[in-house]
């Protein structure tokens, strides 16, 4: 048998908007890696957060590579496109693309090359590349969208089991002391990541917009999650690799039940690690005997949802939270000395300005209060897959002006993400771009005020674009 060299690749990202971007890894793009060497193949990683050029991703290529893997998000996706002509130039045959950004707009990127040496992947990544590297037929490969005899064809989605995961797997060109050195710039401690569940309960529904307006992640009508042992081990493994704090990257980590239970108990009978854990939850789930659990194994912030600060915008948006539960979660949390950081859009459908001036009066008053130092916000970006983009869609072709503005960009999968943003703003609320961007940038100022590092863009430029 013929062993493949595979090489997967994040896309570098042309705009560093986020400021921490270099001290996360894509961990799904480092479980496919490892996923293709226990295939047989000999596998690369090179994560283009580190080399911001296609010229250096590429100039980190291997010799004689056969098979490459790219994920790409929102920011990268012109550098995507420049990466696989170089790919194609240099002589690189087999191209799978992968990843959130990909998977709602799969057929329409396959079709856009209408080339079989370029392949997009509709799910989990870990059976498509094995599919590759065994060199099985195209249309036995699960997740796989292809293009042949002049047409696009979809094969089955099949669902990795979480169970049987091996999150210590080691793969070449990954090295957890390369994201230390960005984590030590930002956060001033080695922080690594780890992901342990996949799906949203908000996501559950049969229609695939279900769940918030701006969501894109996939629907797979399930929550799977590693054993409480797997989540422990790899907290430990992560320790003794010299990590001393980690985001869990999780959608929720409360989504599983039983995970943060089973969590507790082994952190029981086999010893605290002295981590501070950084996770993802939703208002709802904050309750006493949750919050006390996740105190218990160290648990130091959780980022919630909170999206507007005026309940019916909310609601519009698929989060039906009240201003209470939202005020009563931020004070169950302040008084176990967990960080209660809020996460804002602006530009929701049906806003206003006074909805506007809603969430930025929330935002204050949390950090008035002492509730929450961290505010994270940006404008309503509507990507592909989620309920703003399907109703500008929608309401395009019975406005010509609109249309010819805005029309070539919801019909491609490389789209201008900032002029999404502008079309939200344009269709679905009754807001301009400048009262968008003054209010992001009083929100940054209530954050600076709170002694907090910059977490959010600086819209203060005269012409209203970051910084």
């Amino acid at each position: 048998m013929t062993i493949e060299n595979v090489t997967i690749i994040n896309a570098p990202d042309r705009l560093n908007h986020e400021g921490e971007n270099g001290a996360s890894p894509p961990l799904g793009c480092v479980r496919v890696a490892y996923a293709a060497k226990l295939a047989g193949a000999n596998e690369y990683f090179i994560d283009g957060q580190h080399y911001p050029t296609v010229k250096e991703v590429m100039s980190k290529l291997p010799e004689k590579t056969q098979i490459v893997g790219i994920s790409y998000n929102m920011g990268s996706i012109d550098q995507t496109t420049a990466l696989i002509k170089e790919l194609f130039d240099s002589g690189i045959e087999k191209i799978i693309v992968g990843g959130q950004a990909v998977i709602p707009t799969v057929e329409n990127f396959v079709q856009s090359f209408a080339d079989p040496r370029i392949m997009a992947c509709s799910g989990d990544g870990e059976p498509t590349i094995q599919g590759l590297v065994q060199g099985k037929s195209l249309e036995t490969i699960p997740n796989l969208v292809y293009f042949e005899d002049g047409q696009v064809r979809r094969n089955p989605i099949k669902l990795t089991d979480y169970r049987t995961l091996n999150l210590e797997g080691q793969v070449n060109g990954f090295d957890w002391q390369s994201y230390f050195e960005y984590t030590q710039r930002f956060f001033g401690h080695n922080r690594a990541s780890a992901y342990f569940t996949d799906g949203c309960p908000n996501r559950m529904g049969e229609d695939e917009l279900s769940g918030c307006s701006f969501c894109t992640r996939r629907r797979t009508g399930a929550v799977r999650s590693v054993t409480p042992e797997q989540a422990y081990d790899h907290l430990k493994f992560l320790k003794e690799h010299g990590a001393e704090q980690i985001n869990i990257n999780d959608d929720t980590f409360f989504a599983s039940p039983g995970l943060l239970k089973g969590l507790v108990e082994q952190f029981e009978k086999k010893g605290e690690l002295g981590l501070g854990l950084h996770v993802y939850a939703r208002v709802s789930e904050l309750t006493p005997q949750r919050l006390d659990l996740a105190q218990r194994i160290g648990v130091k912030s959780a980022l919630v949802g909170i999206e507007s600060g005026n309940s019916h915008i909310r609601k519009t948006n698929g989060k039906p939270i009240s201003d209470e539960r939202i005020l009563e979660a931020g004070r169950l949390c302040k008084e176990r000395g967990i960080s209660y950081d809020g996460a804002f859009i602006i530009g929701m459908i049906g806003e206003t300005p006074q909805t506007v001036r809603d969430t930025v009066s929330l935002i204050r008053k949390l950090a008035q209060e002492g509730i929450s130092q961290n505010s994270y916000a940006d404008r309503f970006i509507p990507l592909p897959g989620c309920l703003g983009y399907h109703l500008i869609q929608q309401k395009l072709p019975s406005n010509t002006i609109l249309k010819q503005k805005y029309g070539n960009q919801f019909t491609r999968w490389d789209y201008d993400w900032s002029v999404l943003a502008d079309a939200q703003l344009e269709l679905n609320t009754s807001i301009t771009r400048e009262q968008a961007f003054n209010s992001l940038e009083e929100i940054r100022k209530i954050n600076e005020a709170s002694g907090v590092k910059p977490i959010i863009a600086d819209y203060s430029s005269k012409n209203g674009e970051k910084q």
